[in-house]
């Protein structure tokens, strides 16, 4: 793996970013099924986990634990939703109810329903899809019907004659997109029709909100991309055909809230994590290209230090120091990292399988990558030679030119390769087993000079101190000057 830092390598004009640093949580670990649809920290920084089976399950940084129901059992069913207010009361939704979680006196999260005990037109006969909280005021939704609670007890509940889509809640409110109807808003304790929504949503989808300055929000859609709500009630359309394309192509979903330094992210079900700023610009883009396990997300949060946990088949944990960037397989990067070289504006990285030239991506959806150069051998230095890449490596010294790579000298075990101060078309390379080796670049091609008692001189290393006067690292002492001055 290669870990970069940003400020010492960024060249201007270029995104020479990698790849995140991403911790992935297997199915194994998580002792679930697959499918995850929902996260949240605790005030105790306690992650819950919402599975499509397995209910809810806590993760503290060491144990993976349950959700259990009033009689001990692990409290099954799927897990769609987990919001908690700002008395950190959690409130879940789990199978055919909806209520909170608990510790009891035995330190273990408890599932308390709060719909288990309605009846009539009022009782649970559909799916729960989710569940928001704005102002203290949560909201669990069903198929027509949307519940309102306020520190677990009942405001109201709202029936519909038509399919409930999706609640989604931020800092500007709370709002139902109703399918046949177009988008409502939580006033007064009532969700109301904005009839700038009618014509556009009443088909289309919202798959999530993210709220904006001055009241704004922007609306996300698989369908028709990305809107503005404005505070007015108005709808206008985004300038982000980028982001459409991303977004419709790769099927936007359910997400979460901005993160702290203001970037969005959102969900897809195919193409991972998009990232995009308020200017409706791509930051960056998270994928099984570059570090998920899956393309497949349904949801996200920020942790309070500043991570993004993400679920999908896995749960997945992305850190955002920005200061640093890392290159590994994913980017056909191979083997251990010897030496980096910056030539002529190129990123050259030499490890024990090869030379890499580094090509950085176009776009902030697409991935930087390295391209081989086929020198194939162990070895370390990486020296310029005008237009040239000398490399000296265990078998051989070598020339590559545009990644073209050629043998140069075919004599084992050299070392370090200088090019002369004094003749600039000379390279002199140490050889631990035949002594001091020069070979000089003429009319296109190499050849190797011959160097009257070479063997004598054996060496691991070598510097040229002065014009004319190489310092050779010896096997048992420094020998000082062997003196070349005319060649």
């Amino acid at each position: 793996m290669l870990v970069l830092n940003f400020f010492g390598f960024s060249q201007q004009g270029k995104i020479e970013t990698g790849n995140f640093f991403v911790t992935n949580y297997s199915r194994s670990f998580l002792n679930s099924i697959s499918g995850h649809w929902a996260l949240l920290q605790d005030p105790d920084g306690v992650i819950y986990i919402a599975n499509t089976y397995n209910g809810v399950s806590t993760y503290d940084g060491q144990k993976i634990r349950r959700v259990y129901d009033i009689q001990g059992r692990p409290k099954l069913g799927l897990a769609r939703a987990l919001v908690m207010d700002s008395k950190h009361n959690i409130f879940t939704i789990i199978g055919s109810e909806f209520g909170y979680i608990e510790k009891n006196k035995f330190g273990e999260s408890v599932f308390y329903s709060l719909s288990k005990n309605f009846s009539g037109k009022d009782q649970i006969n559909s799916t729960l899809w989710s569940a928001g909280v704005v102002n203290d005021t949560v909201i669990f939704q069903s198929e027509k019907s949307v519940y309102l609670y306020k520190y677990k007890k009942l405001l109201s509940i709202q029936h519909f004659d038509d399919i409930l889509h999706t609640v989604n809640v931020n800092k500007n409110g709370a709002f139902l997109r109703i399918w046949d109807k177009g988008l409502y808003k939580l006033v007064d304790g009532k969700f109301v029709l904005l009839p700038s929504t009618k014509e556009l949503f009443a088909q289309n989808r919202i798959d999530e909100q993210y709220q904006l300055d001055r009241g704004d929000n922007l609306l996300v859609s698989r369908n028709v991309g990305l809107w503005y709500l404005r505070k007015d009630g108005s709808l206008e359309k985004a300038k982000s055909d980028d982001i459409d394309k991303f977004i419709i192509k790769n099927e936007s979903y359910q997400g979460g809230e901005k993160l702290k330094n203001g970037i969005i992210p959102i969900s897809t079900t195919k193409g991972g994590l998009l990232f995009i700023d308020d200017k409706m610009h791509i930051k960056s883009n998270l994928n099984s290209k570059n570090g998920l396990a899956f393309d497949y997300v349904t949801s996200f949060i920020q942790d309070r230090a500043g991570d993004v946990w993400g679920s999908s088949d896995n749960v997945f944990r992305v850190s955002f120091d920005t200061s640093l960037t890392f290159f590994s397989t994913i980017n056909n990067l191979h083997g251990f990292v010897e030496t980096i070289n910056r030539i002529d504006g190129k990123l050259y990285v030499r490890t024990n399988k090869d030379l890499y030239d580094f090509v950085p991506k176009k776009s902030n959806n697409e991935e930087s990558v390295f391209e081989k150069n086929n020198v194939n051998e162990l070895g370390r230095q990486v020296l310029k030679f005008d237009d040239q890449i000398i490399t000296t490596n265990n078998y051989t010294i070598k020339t590559t030119k545009n990644r073209i790579t050629k043998i140069l000298s075919p004599i084992y075990r050299s070392n370090g390769t200088i090019r002369s101060k004094l003749n600039p078309s000379i390279i002199f390379s140490s050889n631990s087993a035949v002594g001091l080796l020069a070979h000089q670049y003429k009319n296109g091609a190499w050849k190797q000079l011959k160097l009257n008692n070479k063997d004598t001189v054996k060496c691991n290393n070598l510097l040229e101190v002065v014009p004319g006067t190489i310092i050779l690292a010896c096997i048992k002492k420094w020998l000082d000057g062997y003196r070349k001055r005319d060649l």
